[in-house]
């Protein structure tokens, strides 16, 4: 059986298979060169259109006689559909592409919370906006940062501290040489770890 698949990679894998022969051929890159499909669709009895295929690779369908088989490499086959020979079986592609969507889900969401498109613009421009700053104020709370000036209660204290009423932790170890308004040490319990850098 003569079997034509699109791209090398297709053809690559399915080398060693006894009883098919295998051809790259793709039938919207001939057209969009002006070429004419190869002689052997003649003898086609397998195909693999396309990944999303355009007119050209829809219309090889009528030019393969002998077509037993349409492979399509995604899950729709909305597009191939009208066009299937009688007798010839088309078969989807359902769930081949499960993961790769599932990480381009989750991609584009991180992208689109950290803001990644504006950050590219800026970059591009080679200019540094506080965007984040934006979010944090806002008119109704001009300052939306957590505030130093009262301590949290909690019943927990930290790595080398005792707790006291109020839940800071008494400094047991070595001062930290940061300044008072240290964003690393000051604005949370950390200053045991700057110590140690």
């Amino acid at each position: 059986m003569l079997v034509w698949v699109p791209l090398p990679p297709v053809a690559s894998a399915l080398d060693g298979i006894d009883g098919i022969t295998v051809e790259v051929v793709d039938p919207d890159a001939i057209d969009a060169e002006g070429g004419e499909l190869p002689a052997s669709a003649a003898k086609v009895g397998f195909y693999v259109p396309p990944l999303f295929p355009r007119p050209p690779a829809i219309a090889a369908l009528a030019a393969m006689p002998n077509l037993r088989v349409v492979q399509t490499l995604t899950a729709g086959v909305d597009l191939l559909l009208p066009h299937r020979p009688a007798g010839v079986v088309l078969c989807n592609a359902r769930g081949l592409h499960d993961v790769s969507t599932a990480e381009w889900v989750v991609t584009v969401m991180l992208a689109t919370t950290r803001k990644i498109a504006f950050f590219l613009g800026e970059s591009n421009a080679g200019r540094w906006s506080p965007a984040f700053a934006s979010l944090a104020r806002g008119p109704d709370r001009p300052d939306r940062r957590p505030r130093l000036d009262r301590p949290r209660r909690s019943s927990a204290g930290w790595p080398g501290s005792k707790s006291t009423s109020f839940g800071w932790p008494e400094r047991s170890g070595p001062e930290c040489a940061r300044p008072p308004n240290c964003r690393r040490c000051c604005r949370r319990p950390m200053w045991w770890y700057c110590s140690l850098r």
